[in-house]
């Protein structure tokens, strides 16, 4: 409720206090998971450092998948992008039944397009989904794949995924207007 407010110091300090009962250790992990999130932006390496203690507490596949998820993000911030991009396939090819999954592939992707590693997207597009665009969770990966084709010179390979992306049941127009900006690009 606190960080909700934009009252960081004193939502630190709850979640400090939840971390470090002793009596309480259950809920430890999203203590120090919720604290790295609050400081991942300002300081990505202390964010790390919460997100460190917070796998030492991690009981269950879902909550080490978001742990390692924010310390893939961090590592973005902090443009270890090797780093990141080894987070987020972890995340993948560790939990492939999770939702968290989606994120952490649109995240990878995101890593490799801010690498220009446009070839190694479509790669992993292409082995990962096989080309499939039939899920409206995944739309941030399907865009990303289509920003590397257009980027790597495969125009009309991008464009055949744009159309298929905007043929997603279900699709926002935000989302719309987001195909509509790569195809103008």
């Amino acid at each position: 409720i606190l960080a909700t407010q934009n009252n960081q110091p004193d939502a630190i300090v709850n979640l400090q206090a939840a971390a470090e009962n002793t009596e309480a250790t259950a809920y430890s992990a999203q203590a120090y998971l919720k604290w790295g999130a609050l400081l991942a932006t300002s300081d990505p390496n202390a964010a790390l450092e919460k997100y460190a203690k917070a796998m030492e507490f991690a009981d269950n596949s879902e909550i080490k998948a978001s742990i390692a998820l924010k310390q893939g993000e961090a590592y973005f911030l902090l443009k270890q992008y090797a780093q990141a991009d080894a987070t987020f396939k972890g995340v993948v090819d560790a939990y492939p039944g999770l939702a968290v999954v989606t994120d952490a592939i649109a995240n990878w992707y995101t890593s490799l397009l801010a690498q220009k590693k446009y070839d190694a997207v479509v790669e992993h597009f292409n082995k990962q989904l096989q080309g499939a665009v039939d899920k409206l969770e995944y739309f941030q990966v399907y865009l990303s794949a289509a920003r590397a084709m257009s980027f790597s010179g495969n125009i009309d390979g991008a464009s055949a995924l744009l159309e298929k992306i905007t043929a997603i049941a279900g699709i926002s127009d935000a989302n719309k207007a987001a195909v509509s900006l790569q195809k103008a690009r």
